[in-house]
C-alpha cells in the first residue's frame, strides 16, 4: 500500500495506521521496525498493508501453522529471553524475508498441556503438562483483546502448575503454553 505497512494487533500493538508504521529506507521491499520490549514480554501480533483500523488489510494467516485460529490468526511472539529479530513475508509463514525457506514455525500440539478446573471453582486451576514436555515451558494468560494479563516461566521437569483467578474479572481468557518448537492455547471461564 502506497500508505505503509504496519506491525499491528495481539493487544500491543496498536491498529493498523497506528504507531508501529514499519520502514523501506532502501527501497527493497523489505519493511522493518525495532520494537523495545522487556524480558518476558509476549503478544500476538499481524501485519498489516495499508493504514485500516478495521484490520480489513491485515494479513489472512488462516489455516497456516504461524496463525492461531484462537485469536483471529495472529502470529505469536513467545517470551522474549533478548534480542529477538523476526524475518517473514506477508501472509505466510516462511523464516525469511526472501520467501524460500520453507513454512517453518511452532507447532501446535494439543499434548502441551491440560486445563483442570475450568471454570475454577476454588480460585485456581491446574495447568498439567504433557508427559513429553521436558523443557522450560513459558504460559501466557491473555483477555479476549489479546491483552497480555499475566506471563511467566515454568522450570524444566515442572509437570504441573497452579494458576490463581483470583482478582480476575469475570469472563473468557486464553491460556497458551509454549514449550520448545511446540504451543497451544486453551480456553479459560471466569465465572
Amino acid at each position: 500500500n502506497p500508505d505503509g505497512v504496519w506491525l499491528a494487533g495481539g493487544g500491543n500493538f496498536d491498529v493498523p495506521g497506528g504507531k508501529y508504521k514499519m520502514q523501506d529506507n532502501d527501497g527493497d521491499g523489505v519493511y522493518e521496525i525495532i520494537v523495545p520490549r522487556a524480558i518476558g514480554f509476549s503478544s500476538f501480533y499481524d501485519f498489516a498493508n495499508g493504514p485500516c483500523p478495521d484490520y480489513s488489510c491485515k494479513e489472512d494467516l488462516s489455516g497456516q501453522p504461524c496463525g492461531d485460529p484462537n485469536n483471529y490468526n495472529d502470529r505469536t511472539l513467545p517470551p522474549v529471553l533478548n534480542d529477538v529479530t523476526l524475518e517473514t513475508c506477508f501472509g505466510a509463514c516462511y523464516t525469511n524475508v526472501e520467501c524460500t525457506t520453507g513454512i517453518v514455525g511452532l507447532q501446535k500440539d494439543e499434548k502441551v498441556f491440560d486445563l483442570l478446573g475450568n471454570p475454577p471453582v476454588s480460585g485456581q486451576s491446574i495447568i498439567e503438562f504433557g508427559d513429553q514436555i521436558h523443557t522450560a515451558k513459558f504460559v501466557t494468560l491473555t483477555n479476549t483483546l489479546g491483552e497480555t494479563i499475566r506471563h511467566w516461566s515454568v522450570d524444566e521437569g515442572v509437570t504441573s502448575q497452579k494458576l490463581s483467578t483470583a482478582g480476575l474479572p469475570s469472563g473468557l481468557y486464553f491460556v497458551t503454553v509454549n514449550a520448545g518448537n511446540q504451543f497451544y492455547t486453551r480456553k479459560l471461564t471466569k465465572l
